[in-house]
């Protein structure tokens, strides 16, 4: 019986699929993958493997030989020799790795154990098709015992190409995260916000995600928020970024895949549901928690003109990784292919996405949300909409700003004014008529107050700084003014903690 250890292939060519999977036999794949002590000469087996999966699968021929020679050498010195253990082996493999690469996808770490199992030799470009289209087979040639199919252990292990999870834990893990959607909801002046934290490949995402753009698509600009987006699969990537173009074919970004020995391009997806937005205005949030899948996403549509970043400098994890055994519990993650932009020649490596706004990370919500608006007022097709505009833009900027009144300052507003009720209740203003609902009052400034989306309150002060009138202003230039009638404050309602 054979089983199947999968490897990650984060941010990969949908070409190539969401998840690869490699045929071992049963015995390579432990149950425990508790770490068993291990002596130098295993140490410097696994560390040679290492060097010789970096030498021939690395993106870049001259880096990985560098690499490689590099993690040979300290190998030879004893560099690692009291490692003890796989977990201590895979923490000092990793820091070497970034020392030496610079490669945010470089690292080893504990994975399903491959003791007693193949040991990666070399890759080569197998021919054939796939089963999910187009493309060659990727061929490790291994060394290991013999297994139960009894090709001697000498036989091709085949990396082959399958959507979806295997593994019946991590659908779960990515239908409980709601596959990777975190939020999806209208900010004042009709601006989507969608807030993403993984890219879930698409044959597990797609219906959330068309739902998602689906409540996006009556927004005169969209907020995606990528700051807590550490990465996920490209097919997902594609589908999104086609929602911001037009019906017409485009080619988004080409790959470059080293062992495959193969050049790929994304395009636009032809047959998306629901309703494009090729005009609308696009704002990207990142920062320094935005990497790989996350930074194809912002980097793809920003170089096209299509979106304003604001954030920080993203984290610079440009390539693409698969993840390979090198024995006793060890996978190795190995940068093979790197993306290229149509416009720029080149992707995001080292460099990260450089944001066209500059503010911390913390700040880059409500920094878009009042970038968004003010373009928004600028385009405003008549006075009404303008002005509701530039009151959602004064509610955000005071949001940022303000320092919020005390209940002992607010007290001062509290009283009748023609049938509304002005009160006092948990810390803020809250305004009652005899047939509407109660309504909240958001300070803006000195004695103005938000009603709501199209209604500003302002209270006018008498000659003794008492407010004496309670205004309402509208959105479409109408006004009205109530007389406060209570000759004294009405006393504050009881606060609730």
């Amino acid at each position: 019986m054979t089983k199947r250890w999968k490897a990650g292939f984060i941010g990969a060519p949908a070409a190539l699929a969401a998840a690869i999977v490699i045929a071992f036999p049963a015995a390579a794949l432990a149950a425990d993958t508790e770490a068993a002590a291990l002596d130098a000469a295993r140490v410097r087996e696994i560390v040679n493997t290492a060097a010789d999966t970096v030498d021939s699968m690395y993106v870049y021929p001259d880096a990985g030989q560098r690499i490689a020679d590099s993690l040979r050498a300290r190998a030879g010195a004893g560099a690692y020799d009291r490692a003890g253990n796989a977990s201590r082996l895979a923490d000092l493999l990793s820091r070497d790795l970034q020392e030496i690469g610079k490669d945010r996808h470089l690292s080893v770490r504990v994975g399903p154990s491959s003791s007693g199992g193949p040991v990666i030799r070399g890759v080569e470009s197998g021919a054939g098709p796939a089963n999910t289209g187009g493309g060659g087979i990727r061929t490790v040639i291994r060394e290991g015992p013999a297994s139960p199919e009894g090709d001697g252990g000498h036989g091709p292990a085949r990396i082959r190409r399958e959507a979806g999870p295997r593994d019946p834990g991590s659908a779960d893990l990515q239908r409980r995260s709601n596959f990777g959607f975190r939020s999806v909801e209208r900010l004042d002046g009709n601006v989507g916000l969608l807030d993403i934290r993984e890219f879930v490949p698409l044959a597990a995402s797609r219906d959330t995600a068309a739902a998602a753009m689906a409540f996006l698509a009556a927004s005169d600009a969209v907020l995606v928020d990528l700051r807590q987006c550490p990465g996920g699969a490209p097919d997902i990537v594609s589908f999104l970024a086609s929602y911001f173009f037009g019906p017409e074919r485009r080619a988004l970004f080409s790959r470059y895949d080293r062992p495959m020995d193969q050049k790929t391009t994304e395009y636009t997806v032809e047959d998306l549901p629901g309703r494009r937005m090729p005009d609308t205005d696009l704002w990207i949030l990142v920062g320094p928690n935005t990497a790989s899948a996350g930074e194809s996403f912002a980097y793809l549509l920003q170089q096209f003109g299509r979106a304003t970043v604001v954030g920080e400098r993203t984290a610079g994890a440009g390539h693409n990784n698969v993840m390979m055994p090198i024995g006793e519990s060890l996978v190795l993650s190995v940068s093979v292919a790197r993306p290229i932009h149509p416009r720029t020649g080149k992707g995001w490596e080292g460099d990260g996405v450089q944001p066209d706004v500059r503010v911390p990370a913390g700040e880059a919500l409500p920094a878009a949300h009042a970038a968004a608006l003010r373009r928004l007022i600028d385009r405003a097709p008549d006075p009404t909409r303008r002005r509701e505009l530039a009151w959602a833009l004064e509610r955000t900027e005071a949001a940022r700003n303000r320092t919020l009144p005390t209940p002992a300052e607010l007290r001062k507003y509290a009283g009748r004014y023609g049938e509304r009720s002005i009160t006092v209740e948990d810390g803020g203003l809250v305004c009652r008529t005899a047939t509407a609902r109660a309504r909240a009052l958001v300070p803006l400034g000195r004695d103005t107050f938000s009603w709501d989306e199209q209604t500003r309150a302002t209270f006018e002060l008498d000659s003794s700084g008492r407010p004496a009138r309670l205004l309402l202003e509208r959105a479409d230039g109408r006004s009205e003014t109530f007389v406060r009638e209570d000759s004294a404050p009405v006393p504050a309602r009881k606060e609730t903690r």
